[in-house]
C-alpha cells in the first residue's frame, strides 16, 4: 500500500487518473480542476490586454480582384477596438485535449470602393473562436501544444456608413445623393427620411461585400492570434511547474514535469519528478513501480499528492542535527538534579568506584537514524532514534563513561502550509529506552524514562523543530499561493477499478490504494 500526503486546493477530482509513459509512481502527483484551468487561462489571456493587443495588431490583406476591376470592394480593413472579450475552456476527456473558446465584439474600419468613388465604413462584428489544442512532444519536462483545429464564426451586428457633404471627403456619399435625389425625392417627405433611406441602401450594398471579405480573411488571422496566445499560456503553465526552489542556503529542489499532462473532463493531471542537490550530492526522490492514484479533490481546485517515500527524503534533508554534548546543570536542563538523582538510585546497587553521582553528569545526545514519517488516518508520526551517553567525573577527576542507551522516539506531527511551503512541527509523544552498552554492569534504563523524556523535550526537540521550520518548498502551480490553509487529514482506500470517465493512473484492477490528504485553501496571486 502507498500512503500520500495530499495538498488539496479549491477544486476536485472524482478518482484516480490514467497515466501515460512509465508505469511508476512519481514523487508528486498534481490534479487541476477545469475551474482552476479556466481561471488561469482567462486571467493570462486578458491580463494587461494581451489578447486585445494581439488582435489590434492584426493586419488584414486587401483582397485584390482577379481580372477586371469589380464594382464594389474593400481596402484597409483593420480592427479599431476590442470590446469585452471572454475566454472559456472545455476539457475533452474522450479526445484528451482542450477547447479554448474566445467570444469578442470587434469594431473594424475600412474603406469601401464603388467604382471610382470610396467611403469610410465602420463594422461591428460579434466573433466566436474555438481552438482545439492537445499536449504533444514531451521532452525533458517540457511539451508543445498541437494546434489541431480552429473554427471562427462571426455575425455582422452593424455597419455604419456616414454620409458626408464634402466632395473631397465623401465623394461616394455625394454621388449617391445626386443619383438618388431625382428618383426618390418625390416619395420621401423630408431630408431626414432621405438620409435614412440612403444609408439603408448603402448598408445593403456594403454588407455582402463585407461578409465576403471577412469570410476570406477573418478565420486565418484570428486563429493565428489565438494560437499564439494559447502557446504563451502553455509556456507560463509549464513555468509554474518546472521550478528550482531552495531549502535553506545549501540545498535546492528541482521540480520538473515527468510526463505529458493528462486531460480528462474532470481534471488536468500532472506528474512531477523531484531532484535535490545538497552538499555536492544529487538525490533523486525515489519512484516506485507500484501504481499510485491521485487523491480525491471533491470541490477543490488543485491537488498535490506527495508520496510517503518522498517525504522520507525531504525529512532526511531537513533534519540534520549535530551531536550535542553538555554538562547536565540546571542552567542547561531544568531537571538536571532530578536526572542526576535518578541515575544515582539506578547505580546505587552497582559496584562502581568511578561513579561520582553527586557531581554534574556529562551527557551526549546523537541522532543515529534517519527520521521516518508514517501517515495514518488520524495522525502523522515521525520515528527517530538517538543515543544518549552518560559520563561522570571519577575521584581522580577523569571523566569516564557509565552507559549508553538508545531512545526510540515517536513524534506527533502538526502539518501546515505557509508561503507555498510544507511546514512540519513535532511533539514528543512516547519513547522507548534500550541499553546499548554499560561500563557498570546490567542496569534497567527504563526507570529513567520520565527524566530522559524531560531532557529530550528541552534539549533535542527545539533543534528538531528548528530544522523542520525551514519547510519543504512546493511549486506554485498556476501561480496559486497557499496561505492560511484549513487542513484536514483523511485516509481513503480505493480499489483501483475502472472509472467511467477517469481511469486509474497505472492501477491494476482491484489494487488497493491508501490515501491521506490535506485540504488547504489557496489565494490567487
Amino acid at each position: 500500500m502507498w500512503r500520500f500526503l495530499g495538498l488539496v486546493v479549491f477544486c476536485s477530482l472524482a478518482g484516480p487518473l490514467q497515466g501515460q509513459g512509465e508505469k511508476s509512481s512519481p514523487a508528486i502527483l498534481c490534479a487541476v480542476s477545469p475551474t482552476a484551468i479556466l481561471k488561469f487561462v482567462s486571467t493570462f489571456c486578458l491580463r494587461n490586454g494581451l489578447l486585445q493587443s494581439h488582435m489590434l495588431a492584426l493586419q488584414f490583406p486587401d483582397i485584390q480582384p482577379k481580372g477586371k476591376q469589380p464594382e464594389h470592394w474593400i481596402k484597409d480593413l483593420h480592427i479599431v477596438k476590442v470590446f469585452a472579450p471572454s475566454v472559456t475552456v472545455e476539457l475533452q476527456g474522450k479526445t484528451a485535449d482542450a477547447i479554448v473558446c474566445v467570444q469578442v465584439r470587434l469594431h473594424l474600419s475600412a474603406t469601401f470602393f464603388s467604382g471610382k468613388h470610396h467611403e469610410s465604413i465602420d463594422i461591428i462584428v460579434d466573433v466566436d473562436i474555438k481552438s482545439r489544442n492537445k499536449p504533444v512532444d514531451f521532452f525533458m519536462g517540457t511539451f508543445s501544444l498541437k494546434y489541431e483545429s480552429c473554427n471562427v464564426e462571426f455575425k455582422i451586428a452593424k455597419i455604419v456608413c456616414p454620409v458626408k457633404s464634402s466632395a473631397t471627403e465623401g465623394q461616394f456619399g455625394l454621388a449617391f445623393h445626386k443619383a438618388l435625389n431625382a428618383l426618390v425625392l418625390l416619395y420621401l417627405p423630408s431630408n431626414e427620411d432621405f438620409a435614412s433611406f440612403q444609408r439603408l441602401l448603402l448598408v445593403n450594398q456594403v454588407r455582402p461585400v463585407v461578409a465576403e471579405v471577412l469570410t476570406t480573411t477573418f478565420p486565418k488571422a484570428l486563429c493565428r492570434v489565438v494560437e499564439l496566445v494559447i502557446r504563451l499560456v502553455s509556456i507560463d503553465f509549464q513555468y509554474t511547474a518546472n521550478v528550482l526552489l531552495s531549502i535553506g542556503s545549501t540545498t535546492t529542489v528541482h521540480y520538473r514535469i515527468g510526463i505529458l499532462p493528462l486531460i480528462t473532463s474532470s481534471a488536468v493531471a500532472l506528474e512531477l519528478k523531484v531532484l535535490i542537490r545538497t552538499g555536492g550530492r544529487i538525490i533523486t526522490v525515489p519512484i516506485s513501480s507500484a501504481p499510485v492514484p491521485v487523491p480525491v479533490l471533491r470541490t477543490h481546485a488543485l491537488c498535490l499528492g506527495i508520496t510517503q517515500a518522498s517525504l522520507h527524503v525531504f525529512l532526511s534533508i531537513l533534519v540534520r542535527i549535530q551531536p550535542q554534548e553538555f554538562i547536565c546543570t540546571p542552567e542547561v536542563f531544568s531537571g538536571a538534579v532530578e536526572l542526576t538523582d535518578a541515575i544515582a538510585v539506578l547505580l546505587s546497587n552497582q559496584k562502581c568506584p568511578k561513579c561520582a553521582t553527586k557531581s554534574p553528569l556529562k551527557i551526549t545526545i546523537t541522532v543515529v537514524s534517519v527520521p521516518v514519517i508514517t501517515l495514518e488516518p488520524k495522525r502523522t508520526i515521525i520515528d527517530i532514534s538517538v543515543e544518549i551517553g552518560i559520563f561522570a567525573k571519577g575521584p581522580s577527576g577523569a571523566i569516564s563513561g557509565l552507559f549508553v542507551m538508545r531512545a526510540n522516539l515517536k513524534l506527533s506531527v502538526q502539518i501546515s502550509v505557509h508561503d507555498c511551503k510544507l511546514i512540519l512541527s513535532t511533539q514528543l509523544t512516547s519513547l522507548e529506552l534500550i541499553l546499548v552498552s554499560s561500563e557498570v554492569g546490567p542496569i534497567d534504563v527504563s526507570v529513567l524514562g520520565k527524566a530522559i523524556r524531560a531532557l529530550l523535550v528541552e534539549t533535542l526537540m527545539p533543534r528538531v523543530n528548528d530544522c523542520l521550520s525551514v519547510g519543504v518548498p512546493l511549486p506554485s502551480l498556476l501561480h496559486l499561493k497557499m496561505a492560511y490553509p484549513a487542513i484536514e487529514v483523511s485516509q481513503t482506500v480505493q480499489s483501483g477499478r475502472e472509472e467511467t470517465d477517469v481511469g486509474p493512473m497505472g492501477l491494476g484492477r482491484d489494487a488497493p490504494m491508501v490515501l491521506v490528504a490535506l485540504v488547504v485553501q489557496l489565494q490567487v496571486l
